[in-house]
């Protein structure tokens, strides 16, 4: 079995099963917009010493100048994530491109990620390979409505995703062999859109734990975490209020993130009950979720949310909403709860649990901890899709 993978860089999934395949020997191309690690000409046993955590044969890398120069241009007016839903397409569709244009046989399957692959997936297919698509998010429809019906509740103006988008995702949805969804909420989202459920396989994800340990807490103080966008999608609106509804002693609610402009009014309005932090590198995220009780993600779409495996690998509980994906890693009521989205009254129960109970509240991070650390690793990730791509090459063959 050969792999070709194609992401758009905006995950470090692409690269970590990359390095995995590589190192497998089974990777055939790896396709991302930009590279400053790609050089052609060093020998491939020099890789893990020149390369590091990116470690993977450059001769297997293949980037495109014109789209990163694109992408750049993009950069300098405006985020990629935050610019309009046409020009979101318009990058989107020149990387699609750019991939189909320059595949090579080679490869049993194509593994592509999302939004950047149905111009892909069709040439892939002229070649003989079995497509699958990587969906992080939700069914893009579903990911619209969801993103739509909150802002609307907020009178925010803010398009998810333009119609092109949509169209081009639902295509995909469509034409590829299999598509891999990272939770098993993410894929009920297809079966309810009419997606074959045995088109759509739950390969959760696995995340580099090296940096993720437990330090000892330095006081008694109850305290609440959030890392992550603060942003109306995320749900932080929603903690906020019950953290001020709650009015704990001896507690504290932190939150870890970039603030969306969007989200400066709410936050006006809970001044002095929380402490931002702004943007923290991943390398000491460990330190501030180690200083948590309990870790809430009240997010309304994720696919899987890395951080819940994060604060987990940390000794936190987690209070987090079914559509984090929280339902595949969160044993509820073992290590820690699940709980519909926008349910304030069901939040503030769960918390307030924990902190009417620190023998609990403990236990249940304890067992989290020995939960992330035995069944989502990179390589416990890397065995799931393997297994994925077993399935699928037997389904296909059949």
């Amino acid at each position: 079995m050969n792999v070709t993978l194609s992401y758009s860089g905006g995950t470090s999934r692409g690269w970590q099963l990359a390095k995995a395949f590589d190192r497998l020997g089974i990777l055939n191309q790896y396709f991302t917009p930009s590279c400053s690690r790609k050089i052609d000409y060093f020998p491939a046993a020099l890789v893990p010493l020149l390369f590091g955590e990116q470690g993977v044969d450059p001769r297997r890398v293949e980037t495109s100048i014109y789209v990163n120069l694109f992408r750049k241009l993009m950069y300098r007016t405006t985020r990629i994530r935050g610019a309009p839903p046409t020009e979101r397409f318009r990058i989107n569709e020149k990387i699609d491109h750019s991939v189909a244009h320059r595949l090579r046989p080679g490869a049993d399957l194509l593994l592509s990620e999302a939004q950047i692959s149905l111009h892909t997936i069709r040439r892939a297919k002229e070649l003989g390979m079995t497509t699958i698509l990587d969906r992080t998010n939700s069914h893009i429809a579903y990911q619209s409505e969801i993103w739509a019906e909150e802002h609307r509740r907020f009178n925010v103006d803010w398009t998810p995703n333009s119609g092109r988008v949509i169209q081009k995702g639902i295509k995909e949805y469509e034409e590829a062999d299999s598509i891999f969804a990272l939770s098993s909420y993410v894929r009920q989202t297809f079966i309810d859109r009419g997606v074959p459920a045995a088109k759509v396989l739950c390969v959760p994800s696995g995340i580099d734990l090296s940096s993720f340990r437990q330090i000892e807490k330095t006081d008694r103080m109850f305290r609440i975490v959030y890392c992550g966008l603060i942003q109306l999608k995320k749900g932080t609106h929603y903690l906020l209020q019950a953290f001020d509804e709650l009015k704990l002693k001896n507690a504290e609610l932190w939150l870890i993130g970039s603030v969306s402009k969007e989200m400066v009014p709410l936050l006006q309005q809970f001044e002095g009950s929380f402490h931002h932090f702004g943007h923290v590198p991943n390398s000491q995220l460990s330190q501030f979720y180690s200083q948590g009780s309990v870790f809430v993600l009240p997010s309304l779409e994720e696919g899987l949310a890395k951080v819940l495996i994060e604060a987990m690998a940390c000794g936190l509980p987690v209070v987090a909403t079914t559509n984090t994906g929280a339902g595949d890693v969160v044993r509820d009521g073992t290590d820690g709860y699940v709980i519909p989205i926008r349910d304030v009254e069901a939040l503030k129960t769960r918390i307030l649990s924990l902190y009417e109970n620190p023998e609990l509240c403990h236990q249940m991070g304890q067992s989290a901890k020995l939960r992330a650390h035995a069944e989502f690793t990179l390589d416990r990730y890397v065995t799931r899709i393997l297994a994925a791509f077993r399935e699928v090459t037997e389904a296909h063959q059949a």
